[in-house]
């Protein structure tokens, strides 16, 4: 994911109050731990060109 952002021109954007999100697809508690389903969403943004300035 680190290539991807990179060869894109984005970084990622973590801090303390952006964090990774995480949406179920499936319900954790009705099913299978191998068929459950889960999206992570990570904040990301606009890599700084530090030749630029």
């Amino acid at each position: 994911m680190h290539a991807f952002l990179a060869t894109r021109n984005y970084q990622l954007d973590f801090s303390d109050t952006r964090l990774h999100h995480e949406i179920y697809l499936t319900a954790p508690r009705k099913v299978e731990g191998s068929n459950q389903k889960t999206v992570i969403c990570h904040p990301i943004a606009k890599a700084v060109d530090a030749y630029k300035y």
